[in-house]
């Protein structure tokens, strides 16, 4: 017999989205006009959108993306004053996520978010502060986290025309001192000191140094890595590897300088690319001089096997419930039947296949009793003494959950009874001769902890809640 219990359960901590992809950016030798690319799949909100410079044209440029919205976003090539303005086209690999604190379904917390800010590092000009701003990661990330990060606005320069003139002022992001819980970040004018700056928005995203394995919307299987490390040096001193750490089959790679320890600033392109490395250099903008070479910096490297969109984090909560006769007075064990006086045993099962955790000490069951039976609140039968009548147990990989039962009248314990039908959890049963008491009408179990996804393409985790009823 096959019934379904009465589950209340939440889903994942925050659903949350994921794209990883490769785009062209068009010569602005050949178009008046910046490049929209097209997400794979659209957002729920508009995410951050952090590209990665490449080394195609000789000029010193940095890509810039603006105008984001749920389906896209805007990016061109901008050249600093001492350059041409139009540049060649590029073919570039970019990450965008939504903003947040989220989980991976192997467990590791990231983080993404936005900063508006004046502040900035560089030599100067006219607008803004000098100084650092702060930004949080709103929970704190293992070890010291890989952050990419981006300008995610054109505030600096309304009315300029980047794919035919120098851009002015010149802008990139400065990162530093990244720590588990965040970072120091400002707008960096580098060596540019003309233009007026206005507050522009910053973009960044944050993951822990390491890698694992999801699937994405299309069921494919990714693979990534998170590294810090590294000393990278300038455009004039050559391309420097970075190693991934792994074999990646279709290597995206997304990286940011993760010091300042230049005092001319910069900011990375991309120089080379295998499935176990990337080749990355530190470029400088040419307005007070020529050169670009550049002391040692370190990065934060964002690699995945391939493009992909992938919305993360729903639960996927299964339940079944079943009943066996264990015992009945005339049989005994062998080959019971459901007569009045027989021992049924009633099994409930879970098991979350979903692509996130259930938050933590959320899920909630309520069984109702069936009629015609009456709960047995000793000991259940064949368990351990002092485990209460009903058992808890993990089946499959680890719930990471626990079930605690203390004596039937403590309220601070994970299971209550209802002798109301339902409309109530303070009722402390008392059994009769038999073990029962047949004035339970339902019982309440709240396990602890967070119920936990599958990790690396693996099994579904589940668990399993026993207990014992008599015919009446």
């Amino acid at each position: 017999m096959m019934l379904v219990a009465a589950l209340s359960f939440a889903e994942a901590a925050q659903a949350w989205e994921l794209e990883v992809g490769r785009a062209q950016v068009d010569s602005t030798f050949d178009v008046d006009r910046a490049t929209r690319v097209a997400f794979q799949d659209p957002f729920a909100v508009p995410p951050v959108v952090v590209p990665l410079t490449t080394s195609q044209g000789a000029s010193s440029a940095i890509l810039r993306v603006f105008n984001i919205t749920t389906t896209g976003f805007d990016v061109v090539v901008t050249e600093p004053p001492g350059e041409d303005g139009p540049h060649v086209a590029q073919q570039f690999d970019y990450i965008a996520m939504e903003p947040g604190v989220h989980l991976l379904p192997t467990g590791e917390t990231v983080a993404a978010g936005v900063l508006t800010t004046d502040l900035f590092v560089g030599f100067g000009g006219s607008g803004g502060t000098s100084g650092w701003d702060m930004a949080s990661f709103g929970g704190a990330l293992s070890g010291t986290p890989a952050v990419v990060a981006a300008l995610q606005s054109f505030n600096s320069n309304p009315s300029a025309e980047p794919w035919n003139e120098p851009l002015s002022p010149f802008l990139s992001v400065a990162i530093g001192n990244v720590s588990s819980s965040g970072f120091a970040v400002a707008i960096d004018r580098v060596q540019s000191v003309s233009g007026t700056l206005a507050s522009e928005t910053i973009g960044w995203i944050a993951f822990p140094a390491g890698g694992g394995v999801f699937d994405d919307d299309a069921d494919a299987t990714i693979s990534w890595r998170s590294v810090v490390g590294g000393a990278v040096r300038g455009w004039d001193n050559g391309c420097f590897s970075v190693a991934f750490g792994a074999t990646l089959a279709n290597p995206r790679a997304i990286a940011s300088t993760n010091t300042r320890n230049g005092s001319d600033g910069g900011w990375l392109r991309r120089c080379s690319l295998s499935g176990s490395n990337v080749g990355l250099t530190v470029d400088e903008d040419t307005d007070l001089d020529s050169e670009r070479a550049h002391t040692a910096e370190r990065v934060g490297l964002l690699a995945f096997s391939g493009d992909f969109h992938v919305n993360f984090g729903l639960a996927e909560v299964s339940v079944s419930k079943s009943v066996e006769i264990e015992e009945d007075p005339i049989n005994g064990a062998t080959s019971p039947l459901a007569i009045p006086q027989s021992r049924l045993r009633y099994r409930i099962d879970f098991e979350n296949a979903g692509g996130g955790p259930v938050d933590a000490d959320s899920l909630v069951v309520v069984d109702a009793l069936p009629v015609g039976v009456a709960l047995r609140v000793v000991d259940l039968t064949d368990f351990t003494t002092g485990t209460g009548p009903v058992h808890f147990a993990d089946i499959g990989p680890s719930s990471g959950l626990t079930f605690t039962v203390g004596a039937l009248s403590d309220s601070s314990d994970d299971l209550a009874f209802s002798n109301d039908g339902g409309a109530s959890f303070t009722y402390t049963p008392s059994p009769d001769g038999r073990g029962v008491d047949p004035a339970v009408t339902h019982i309440r179990l709240t396990p602890k902890g967070e119920f936990a996804a599958p990790q690396n393409g693996g099994a579904a985790p589940g668990f399993r809640f026993l207990y014992d009823v008599i015919v009446n």
